[in-house]
């Protein structure tokens, strides 16, 4: 998954030149988190956040100090508080890729830019939700068994869990793994049936499957062999 199928790319941006007061109102308007600035070609040479406007906030409710505020607010242009030279992402970077660049610069969002530079989009941390509820499946409903499996790929455990789901009619709608330790990984499994009977039997077939840690339907999640002393899932 690239960036470019997830990002927003109907973005509002500003120039150096546009008022405070004026991005304000958009923030305002708009409930954004940040703004980019832009220069004539198009050219991301800022960023703009809502929360940089905080200090343009009136220390009490006077009429006057509101006035002085607001002039303040008209008076100074973008470039006079954006951050410049804003970190940027490329169209073709992997979407994980991103949301480790956003982590690490503790951002919620990152302007995308094309080949010439020039803003192509904008990445937030909505978006990320929104793919990761994608991949999951999540949206899809079904049931969620995750399991701890040794060696997986080697033993061919995966390919047999997968298989005893799908004999029985399940549809597999999803596959998400990490690594546990450097012998098992962790596999959450999301599927769906015929009906809430037919998810029900392909349950009970993994009772007495020790890799199963628990499942999860509607919102509630079961505990199958949990491992752990105070009864927390061990997964």
């Amino acid at each position: 998954m690239l960036v470019r199928h997830w990002m927003t790319s109907d973005v509002v941006s500003v120039t150096p030149e546009t008022s405070l007061l004026k991005c304000k109102k958009i923030f305002q308007d708009h409930l954004f988190s940040a703004l980019p600035v832009l220069d004539a070609e198009g050219r991301v040479v800022g960023l703009l956040a809502a929360e940089d406007l905080r200090e343009f906030a009136p220390r009490s409710h006077t009429g006057y100090e509101v006035l002085e505020r607001i002039n303040s607010l008209w008076k100074n242009p973008v470039e006079s508080l954006m951050t410049p030279s804003p970190a940027t992402i490329p169209l073709t970077m992997p979407l994980e890729d991103a949301a480790i660049f956003m982590i690490d610069r503790h951002t919620p969002c990152l302007p995308v830019v094309d080949a010439d530079g020039r803003l192509a989009g904008i990445i937030t941390e909505w978006d990320i939700f929104r793919a990761l509820v994608r991949i999951t499946g999540a949206r899809d409903g079904g049931v969620l068994m995750a399991f701890v499996l040794e060696n997986p790929y080697e033993s061919g455990k995966l390919r047999a869990v997968l298989a005893q789901i799908r004999k029985q009619g399940g549809n597999v709608l999803s596959v998400l793994g990490s690594e546990k330790d450097h012998s098992r990984r962790r596999v959450s499994i999301r599927f769906r049936a015929a009906d809430r009977a037919a998810e029900d039997a392909i349950i009970r077939s993994f009772a007495e499957d020790e890799s199963l840690r628990y499942w999860s339907r509607d919102g509630e999640t079961h505990a199958v062999h949990d491992t752990t002393a105070d009864g927390a899932l061990e997964i």
